[in-house]
């Protein structure tokens, strides 16, 4: 049987070359007091592909990096 949840809240820890992914959820959304915590270790890229996978299933797009100001291209 699989097991079914409420996501809760996710952090991340770097290890150097691996990450580890810490996933909250609860049973009911209403039982937030006593979540269960998964900790997945993960290559980096592993992490880069999973993060590039809900990007594509929610339809969005991945932040991009801001374009330099005028005078910081400019003055280099």
């Amino acid at each position: 049987m699989k097991d079914v949840g409420v996501l809760v809240g996710w952090g991340a820890q770097d290890w150097g070359s691996r990450l580890v992914l810490d996933i909250e959820t609860v049973a009911d959304a209403k039982d937030k007091a006593s979540p269960t915590v998964y900790h997945l270790f993960m290559t980096k890229n592993q992490a880069a592909v999973l993060a590039n996978y809900l990007f594509e299933a929610s339809g969005r797009l991945p932040p991009t990096g801001r374009r330099p100001g005028l005078i910081r291209r400019l003055l280099g």
